[in-house]
């Protein structure tokens, strides 16, 4: 199982980089609004990994640098703020009870969520121009 997760983090934080990619392949962080190439930017979670119920939500991904990923650990109060104003306080508090339920991935949804967006990345790559 522990594969698994593993494989479909690199394939999900793949398709979170690229569906925040420009045309050109260029991202902009969600918290400080730095610009990177998709393959030099981190997939930023909002909620953090180790929370499985939310590990794999688009909502909760987006493209943010290393800096603020990593140095600046998220940078969750500006973070939050972005999450606020893109998606409304709706869907900022349905991830944080989501946060809270337990959630365990069964083989067959971790084989299906690999699939789904191993599909997904090949598309986005070939939109996008991407090699």
């Amino acid at each position: 199982m522990k594969a698994l997760i593993k494989k479909l983090d690199t394939i999900f934080s793949c398709f979170v980089r690229l569906r925040d990619a420009n045309s050109e392949g260029i991202c902009r962080c969600i918290t400080c609004g730095s610009q990177h190439y998709w393959a030099s930017i981190d997939n930023g979670h909002f909620i953090k990994r180790q929370y499985m119920s939310t590990r794999f939500n688009e909502f909760n991904c987006h493209a943010q640098c290393r800096r603020c990923n990593w140095l600046e650990q998220g940078a969750n109060d500006m973070y939050k703020e972005v999450m606020i104003q893109k998606y409304g306080q709706e869907i900022h508090d349905q991830l944080i009870i989501q946060k809270y339920t337990t959630k365990k991935w069964s083989r067959f949804e971790l084989e299906y969520l690999i699939k789904e967006y191993g599909q997904r990345v090949k598309e986005l790559m070939i939109e996008k121009g991407q090699k």
